[in-house]
């Protein structure tokens, strides 16, 4: 049987050393878990040390693959995430995809999608254009590519 389980921290409530312990005690009682952490910018912030968010997401998410779970991150500030999966530090060897979506306040698209790194594949300095729409998300034409530069 499939379960989803979820939980929301306060962000006066958040502490990572806590929410790392209950999602090790979470997959240990679940294999083949996947794992969804929407907002890792706010837990990387509350980190005493910010030299510790790359060491402490490494840890973690070896663990996590180590014990057959999969990890979707969400990081709404582009200077974190940049920095926090960058090819400088011990994370970047445990991220197999990153994909980057924008929305923009002026131009003829409102949001692109960049493909920044795929394990085994080139990076990309293409941002496609896409429209979100009641029945999924639709690209537009290639024609309608933009170049980060």
């Amino acid at each position: 049987a499939t379960r989803l389980d979820i939980r929301h921290y306060a962000l006066a409530e958040l502490d990572p050393d806590i929410v790392a312990s209950h999602i090790r005690e979470a997959i240990q009682q679940r294999p083949n878990s996947r794992l969804v952490l929407d907002g890792v910018h706010q837990l990387a912030r509350l980190l005493s040390d910010w030299d510790r968010a790359p060491s402490f997401f490494s840890a973690l998410f070896a663990w996590v693959r180590a014990h057959a779970a999969t990890t979707l991150l969400t990081c709404n500030d582009e200077w974190l995430s940049v920095r926090l999966i960058s090819h400088t530090t011990e994370l970047a060897p445990l991220v197999d995809n990153i994909v980057e979506l924008q929305q923009h306040r002026t131009g003829s698209s409102a949001y692109t999608l960049n493909v920044v790194k795929t394990r085994q594949s080139g990076h990309s300095e293409t941002y496609q254009p896409y429209r979100l729409r009641a029945d999924g998300i639709t690209f537009e034409q290639v024609g309608d590519l933009i170049t980060n530069g």
